[in-house]
């Protein structure tokens, strides 16, 4: 029997794609640490945090909605930010960016996770004027 080579593939370019996004995020570990939800062990909660390394104007946040949240959405507030600036967020995975200023990012601004046991991440990137 032949092994399934085209499946072989896919998987090692999934792979691939993980790890460079793994990668790219290294820099921001060197920066702040922030949890952007209340740390918790209960599978009912959100949990989040934030890195951010004002050096560079952005960082990146990552959410989870445990497995029994009956909320698709939670409200988080970075830290850190200038809230004078604009920053671009954008979602890793579906690569669809927004603005927000940094005073609405600071105040609280909700995010959706429609199903359990799913994750997000964001990145940001102070914008240009």
């Amino acid at each position: 029997i032949c092994p399934d080579l085209s499946k072989d593939k896919k998987m090692e370019e999934s792979a691939r794609r993980m790890l460079d996004e793994v990668k790219s995020l290294r820099p921001y570990y060197l920066g702040d640490y922030y949890p952007v939800l209340a740390v918790t062990t209960s599978e009912a909660d959100w949990c989040g945090w934030q890195y951010d390394r004002p050096d560079l104007g952005g960082g990146f946040f990552a959410l989870f909605r445990r497995a029994e949240s009956p909320y698709s959405a939670a409200e988080v507030s970075l830290r850190g930010l200038d809230q004078e600036a604009a920053y671009e967020l954008k979602d890793v995975d579906s690569g669809k960016a927004t603005v927000k200023s940094g005073r609405d990012l600071l105040s609280g601004f909700d995010v959706e996770i429609k199903a359990r046991s799913a994750c997000t991440l964001i990145r940001y990137q102070k914008a240009v004027r």
